[in-house]
């Protein structure tokens, strides 16, 4: 009898995501119109690849100044895909409890192809703050540390078991 835990990881973990998803801590302020951004991501792929990243950069636009966790999805096909400069476009409406959002554009240093992501997360009104805001940014992305989860399973299964994972 086969063990559930291999189909289990392979269904949750390795095959859910199409394109890139990450949960992110994030900063944007443009408080004085022109500002600056930072955030630290988990992101993860549909090839079972997981990475650490760390972005930083500029920012421009009505005041504004976000803290806190977002989520990002993107149809780049690997995490790989994410580090390098990017622009983003966004904005927030601000009652009370309010939602921030942005669009994001880059492109593969290799091949030239043009990725595009959306993010979304929760914002709040700050004292004097408008009820909403729009801002344009740059920022570079780079990767601290990234696994294969799919091939580490891959090596495991053949190592341990004798078990050919890619046929």
């Amino acid at each position: 009898m086969s063990h559930p835990m291999p189909t289990i990881i392979d269904k949750i973990i390795l095959n859910q995501v199409d394109g890139t998803q990450s949960l992110d801590l994030g900063v944007l302020n443009t408080s004085r119109g022109a500002g600056g951004r930072g955030s630290l991501s988990l992101a993860r792929d549909n090839g079972g690849s997981f990475a650490v990243l760390s972005s930083e950069g500029f920012a421009g636009g009505t005041p504004a100044s976000f803290i806190g966790l977002s989520m990002t999805a993107t149809n780049a096909p690997s995490v790989q895909h994410l580090a390098g400069d990017s622009v983003q476009v966004g904005g927030s409406l601000e009652e009370g409890v309010g939602v921030f959002g942005e669009i994001t554009l880059f492109a593969d240093p290799e091949t030239g192809q043009i990725y595009h992501g959306a993010t979304i997360g929760p914002a709040g009104t700050y004292p004097d703050a408008l009820p909403g805001s729009i801002h344009g940014s740059w920022e570079h992305t780079q990767i601290l540390v990234s696994i294969d989860l799919q091939a580490f399973y891959d090596n495991v299964q053949r190592l341990y078991f004798g078990k050919d994972t890619q046929q």
